[in-house]
């Protein structure tokens, strides 16, 4: 048995965070020593990372604790299949939106450029903005298409 301080040193995880994790019940089965403190078993460990790889996943406290308290063998393994499919959905749309944010950033990164080396007369381009005055301009949208935008 492993107080939390020592389950803190071998998860790499922060004692503090240990305690706040279990009173959101990711821990259901933690044990409790005479003194009433927490004590963790290496089942528990094993519970810990399982808890810090759905937290790596993105996936929020609320689910990873229906993750953690399903028990019926068959109704659990559909469960916990719909929770990670349901976070990989989340992922993927979370994807989606740093692509466009970075096709964005690499458009105004290149027309930025092109100024700074004198390729853009400066009369036509808006400093706010960098979109060129007058010019149209392939914005990407949130589906990955692109959209014309005028200045």
């Amino acid at each position: 048995m492993y107080t939390v301080k020592q389950a803190a040193e071998i998860t790499g995880i922060s004692a503090h965070t240990l305690r706040f994790y279990d009173k959101k019940g990711l821990f259901p089965d933690l044990s409790r020593d005479h003194l009433n403190r927490r004590v963790f078993s290496d089942a528990d460990l094993r519970y810990v990372r399982s808890v810090q790889k759905l937290r790596n996943m993105g996936m929020p406290l609320a689910e990873i604790a229906t993750y953690m308290k399903a028990s019926d063998e068959n109704r659990a393994l559909q469960q916990k299949y719909e929770l990670i499919e349901k976070q990989k959905a989340r992922a993927l749309e979370q994807l989606k939106s740093v692509q466009m944010q970075l096709e964005l950033l690499e458009t105004e990164s290149r027309t930025f450029e092109k100024a700074l080396h004198q390729e853009i007369p400066s009369g036509l381009w808006n400093l706010e903005f960098s979109v060129l005055d007058g010019e149209e301009a392939a914005v990407p949208t949130q589906n990955g298409e692109r959209e014309k935008a005028v200045a």
